[in-house]
């Protein structure tokens, strides 16, 4: 369905997932709010983001994605000191929630609605902002700094050892980076570090 749609619906699930934990009364509703976006992130926001940029970008695919990727760990290091400083000022845990959650779905919905598109194809355009020389002249030639990649079918790709050892290397380092940052602050805290400067240290972790 292209990642326009995914990275619409998955803001909204996950947006609406901080702000119902602002909400929460009980173990199991932490469970269930805190569960479902963070699937939903992990299983989604985060697997369509790249898949528009590599879609767009061939030749200068690299850049593109590392900027994307820059982008994604500003996000990470400014969220919890952010979340923190609300904390403080309101004196409540559940505003930090209600915050993320607004500034997810104000910021990370319209966008990709309005201007994202699955391939630059669809619209008539090249990847890398590449012109395709005009038909009616004679004496153009194809443009030689178009790097023309292999299409995979889902089917292909999942009959190959590469797709296997991406995925469970991706899944070996989400799976202890999750680890890490979901725990991080509380077992800071318990240490005895304020949640102020526990916060800080996420920030330093992800730039």
């Amino acid at each position: 369905y292209g990642s326009r749609w995914v990275l619409t619906f998955g803001t909204v699930a996950t947006g609406g997932a901080a702000v119902a934990l602002g909400f929460t009364e009980t173990v199991a509703m932490f469970y269930l709010f805190f569960g479902v976006g963070r699937m939903v992130q992990q299983g989604g926001t985060l697997l369509a983001a790249p898949t528009a940029v590599a879609n767009w970008f061939v030749n200068r695919r690299i850049l593109a994605l590392t900027i994307m990727l820059l982008a994604e760990r500003f996000g990470l290091a400014i969220s919890p000191l952010l979340a923190q400083v609300v904390i403080n000022i309101t004196g409540s845990w559940r505003s930090g929630w209600y915050v993320l959650g607004v500034i997810s779905l104000a910021i990370g919905v319209l966008p990709p609605l309005l201007l994202i598109r699955r391939r630059p194809e669809d619209v008539g355009l090249l990847p890398d902002g590449i012109q395709q020389p005009k038909l009616t002249d004679p004496d153009s030639v194809p443009n030689e700094s178009l790097l023309v990649e292999p299409r995979w079918s889902a089917r292909e790709a999942m009959h190959t050892r590469a797709l296997w050892m991406v995925s469970a290397a991706v899944f070996a380092f989400a799976t202890f980076c999750s680890a890490i940052v979901v725990h991080q602050v509380s077992y800071l805290i318990d240490q005895g570090i304020s949640a102020t400067n526990a916060a800080i240290v996420v920030t330093v972790y992800a730039a």
